[in-house]
């Protein structure tokens, strides 16, 4: 399975240096509401054992909520487009959706990974994302959760609704999301599953530092607008073949582009 993940140029200078990948706020997503986690249904128990008022319970249950929520890092990636029969549309590199959202609207990178290259441990969630028509609640739990490893225990026993879970607005961004809980700065590793850096624009400076940067092993692809069945279409081509016949470094003596779709 390949999955992609699309970066502004300066965070794929870094990423290529160090061959990892870094956890981001989970809180701090593009989805307003999936920033609001739903809370659990409170209940009497918490009043009885600690609190005067419920109004009391709710604001530190709230408050500590939201504090183990912020342990959890993630990271996300797009995997390639299928229909209802699980058939291929496009691929992960070819939306312009995400080129213009996640890639700094086309200044940017997109890295593609083989999944089964990655050095993922066993502490990593990692899941698709599952859009919904609503956003789903949380069960009530009959327990006293003001307690910081009850709440520990009940965000583990509701990943898919917490984190795995968006309104069907985002659909279109088809994410694959990895979650991981720690302190500090926590990265995946990605040295060996890199299979291909896209560049959108073959003009662009930006394409000239990732061609310096990357080593020849490396397949470095440009996006490709072209005409076609009445349309015009997203493809492919080699961007160091067409950078040096552009050059006139070498004879032109087969097409530039890839033809994969």
């Amino acid at each position: 399975m390949k999955i992609y993940h699309y970066t502004t140029i300066e965070a794929f200078c870094k990423i290529w240096v160090s061959k990892r990948i870094k956890f981001s706020d989970s809180q701090r997503t593009n989805d307003l509401f999936e920033q609001r986690k739903g809370l659990p249904a409170f209940n009497k128990l918490m009043v009885e054992k600690k609190y005067d008022s419920i109004i009391d319970a709710a604001k530190e249950f709230d408050q500590l909520f939201t504090q183990a929520l912020s342990s959890y890092k993630q990271i996300s990636f797009v995997m390639d487009y299928l229909d209802d029969n699980k058939e291929p549309i496009c691929a992960g590199w070819q939306s312009s959706m995400m080129w213009g959202q996640y890639a700094h609207n086309g200044e940017g990178v997109c890295i593609e990974l083989d999944m089964k290259k990655l050095q993922i441990d066993d502490n990593v969630y990692r899941s698709p994302i599952k859009y919904e028509d609503a956003m789903p609640l949380l069960p009530a739990k009959d327990i006293f959760l003001c307690e910081k490893e009850a709440i520990y225990e009940y965000i583990e026993q509701n990943m898919d609704t917490i984190f795995f879970t968006k309104h069907k607005h985002w659909e279109h961004e088809n994410e694959y999301r990895m979650i991981k809980r720690g302190d500090g700065d926590m990265y995946l590793p990605i040295e060996g599953a890199i299979t291909s850096i896209y560049v959108y624009d073959v003009y662009n400076i930006n394409a000239e530092i990732v061609k310096s940067l990357i080593s020849n092993n490396i397949n470095l692809y440009a996006l490709w607008i072209e005409k076609r069945d009445g349309g015009r279409v997203v493809d492919k081509i080699d961007y160091r073949y067409y950078h040096d016949v552009m050059s006139g470094n070498v004879i032109l003596d087969k097409p530039f582009r890839i033809n994969n779709l």
